[in-house]
């Protein structure tokens, strides 16, 4: 844990550089259920003031929306983003190590272009793997997924790419103190194709390492993080609508960590290639080919130097996902559709078959869908299968307001041993097995909605959304470590002696509110939920609160125009404030309560305590009482993000300076506290974070 906690700090110091040179400063959208209509986003229409809240367990974003949530290197990140929705708590503070609705952060899923993603993050989860200017839209679901998707237990995350044809060549670049990037579209010469290619690349290990390499007290520290996108699409002029993709995204991490004594390395990859073909089957149907392979490895080394020589230690694990899916869509008669596929797959040395079945029905006054999905899962000569069912109903009343109703009841095949809480790859991951099943989750989720249309004044025309609803949820086959200090000591052929499977519990109420107006976009998300966990050997039986239960979170996006015109001759400029505010209760943990003297064994004031070691003695003498398993809650989280951007609109190119901070009052919240020789002391993860970031649009 150690090595871990050096290779973030570092990188956290060389993210404070700027301190001192800036002082002071499936194929489509679906339907929208309230009302009734649809949003047609593309490679050359995308807007930051779509309304993020389509219903209370649905979330559609683009980009542009995204770019308001401050992060901490001061980049876009779609993924960020969802730490801003009701129902998702947070893991180490900064990091995508993001809690849906009570369960794990290795039980959300996130699809690229229809392909399952691993491991989805940089810089111990920093930020993610995904350049946003490749991106068109990310729809985030907490329940009411849909059947044709399947394998997780929290939430599902589907990442679109940008398609449709191009008329020129553009592009873009941005540098700041953490990223530089670069992006370029275009058409081919009979705009029958088309290509889409963006990389980037992260200065952090370097400006660590000149930090660290200034020090004569830390350790060194170097290494690289990248990543890069490509797609190609192609069209068929004789077929209207027909359309092939290839897409591929590789990223990559290495730090490396060095001092005299020790010396410590983690890689950390990510890589997929898939390609797609979509053709209409007559006037009423479609059929949607992918296949894809995806995988994701992280290889942690330590070397020590010891008296007696070396002494080496490393741990990997790698995920590899090699599938193909068929799909075909039919609306059958009027206001029913019906779709059916087949999903087959080899994951982590297991074969995963599946067959789906999707109807909907849409009315005037009433949404109905429903769908079933069975799958066959192979591993170690042991056969098992899941049914996995999904219903959902939205009946809107008058006055754009109604209300919905779900089901969701989802199988995972794989258990991931989720170590420290970032969202990066650092956790072993394992199929089902007899003597760990399959996860399941059950969960119901209802509430009321509302949409007002109103004269914002100043404002302009706004379009305000609410929604107020609960769910309640059961969780079955969760694994977890036995002890805390087994996470940082295994390998894949050991984990089953170190962990056990057991049950979980989610209770909560939701709330949200969303404006949209051409000056001024902000959600607004509160979420007072209960979780718990229950192992047969962890304390004693008996249930006992999640690590992030967070009983309060609350979070606040807020984007404002300040200012906005563009000429005639096509030069402009725009001035945009955003805002987060992210508060809430603390997250748990396990802490001594008292102390006492131990009781010595027989004979131990002879000579033989000489042969014990210090720590042995040292327990030998003073001993603890330990509270409960994650019975002390910190104190409450509160964090106030800013950012100001500048847009300057010419003709042929336009240029765009912002600049934003991260936690403004720099807010030391706790992560963990610990006794220190009888006095408390805490773990703070991210100070203040300044970030300047200039980009050109071409």
């Amino acid at each position: 844990m150690s090595r871990f906690s050096h290779i973030l700090s570092a990188c956290l110091m060389a993210a404070c550089i700027p301190a001192a040179a800036f002082p002071g400063g499936d194929m489509a959208p679906d339907r929208d259920t309230l009302p009734v209509r649809t949003y047609s986003i593309d490679s050359s229409c995308v807007s930051a003031t779509l309304p993020i809240f389509k219903s209370g367990s649905s979330f559609m974003y683009t980009p542009d929306r995204a770019s308001s949530v401050v992060s901490v290197i001061g980049e876009p990140d779609v993924v960020r983003q969802t730490a801003t929705l009701p129902g998702v708590s947070a893991g180490i503070e900064g990091s995508l190590g993001l809690f849906v609705r009570g369960g794990n952060a290795g039980s959300a899923r996130i699809e690229y272009g229809g392909v399952p993603v691993y491991g989805s993050s940089h810089c111990i989860g920093l930020f993610s793997a995904f350049s946003p200017d490749i991106i068109s839209y990310t729809d985030f679901r907490t329940g009411g997924y849909g059947a044709s998707s399947g394998n997780f237990t929290s939430s599902l995350m589907r990442i679109w790419r940008k398609s449709g044809p191009l008329e020129r060549v553009s592009g873009n670049f941005s540098v700041s103190p953490y990223m530089l990037s670069g992006y370029m579209e275009g058409p081919s010469r009979g705009r029958n194709s088309s290509f889409r290619a963006g990389v980037r690349f992260s200065p952090l290990p370097l400006m660590a390492g000149a930090v660290t390499s200034a020090s004569d007290d830390m350790d060194g520290v170097n290494g690289n993080i990248f990543d890069a996108s490509i797609a190609a699409e192609f069209l068929n002029p004789r077929r209207p609508g027909q359309m092939t993709e290839i897409s591929a995204v590789m990223s990559m991490d290495r730090l490396n960590v060095t001092s005299e004594e020790e010396c410590s390395t983690v890689r950390n990859a990510l890589g997929l290639v898939s390609a797609s073909h979509k053709t209409p089957v007559g006037n009423k149907s479609g059929l949607d080919l992918l296949a894809y392979a995806s995988f994701a490895s992280v290889k942690e080394i330590q070397e020590y130097e010891i008296s007696s020589g070396s002494s080496r230690f490393s741990r990997s694990s790698t995920i590899r996902d090699i599938g193909f899916r068929a799909a075909a869509t039919h609306r059958v008669s009027g206001p029913f559709t019906l779709s059916e596929g087949f999903e087959a797959k080899a994951l982590c040395s297991a074969f995963t078959p599946a067959v789906f079945v999707e109807a909907g029905y849409t009315g005037k006054r009433m949404m109905l869908s429903g769908g079933l999905r069975q799958t066959l899962h192979l591993y170690r000569s042991r056969a098992i299968t899941g049914t996995d069912v999904h219903l959902k109903a939205d009946f809107l009343f008058r006055n754009s307001s109604g209300m919905e109703i779900s089901f969701d009841r989802t199988t995972q095949y794989l258990h991931q041993l989720e170590g420290l809480p970032t969202g990066w790859a650092l956790d072993i991951t394992v199929p089902a097995s007899a003597d760990f099943p399959e996860e399941t989750s059950d969960m119901i989720y209802a509430g009321c909605f509302k949409e007002l249309s109103i004269d914002g004044g100043y404002l302009g025309g706004a379009t305000l959304h609410f929604n107020l609803g609960g769910y309640l949820r059961r969780l079955d086959g969760i694994v977890s470590y036995t002890s805390g200090v087994n996470m940082f000591r295994l390998m894949d052929d050991t984990w089953e002696s170190d962990v056990e499977s057991g049950t979980g519990r989610s209770a909560g109420l939701e709330f949200a509110a969303s404006m949209s107006s051409p000056r001024l976009s902000a959600n607004v998300a509160y979420t007072f939920s209960r979780t718990d966990r229950k192992f047969q050997t962890i304390n004693e039986g008996e249930r006992f609160p999640f690590k992030f239960d967070r009983p309060h979170v609350f979070n606040l996006q807020a984007d404002w125009t300040a200012m906005k015109g563009i000429r005639k001759s096509g030069v402009g400029k725009e001035h945009h404030l955003s805002a987060v505010i992210s508060a809430s209760s603390g997250n748990r943990m396990t802490i001594y309560r008292s102390q006492y003297m131990g009781m010595l064994p027989p004979y131990w004031n002879t000579s033989m305590y000489d042969h014990y070691t210090d720590e042995y003695q040292d327990n030998i003498y003073e001993r603890y009482e330990m509270s409960g398993i994650n019975a002390h809650q910190l104190r409450p989280y509160f964090r106030l993000d800013l950012s100001y951007s500048f847009r300057f609109i010419r003709p042929r190119c336009t240029h765009g300076l912002s600049i934003s901070v991260f936690n403004v009052t720099n807010s030391h919240n706790p992560y963990i506290i610990y006794n220190d020789y009888g006095q408390w002391k805490q773990i703070s993860i991210l100070p203040i974070l300044p970030c300047i970031r200039w980009d050109v649009e071409f």
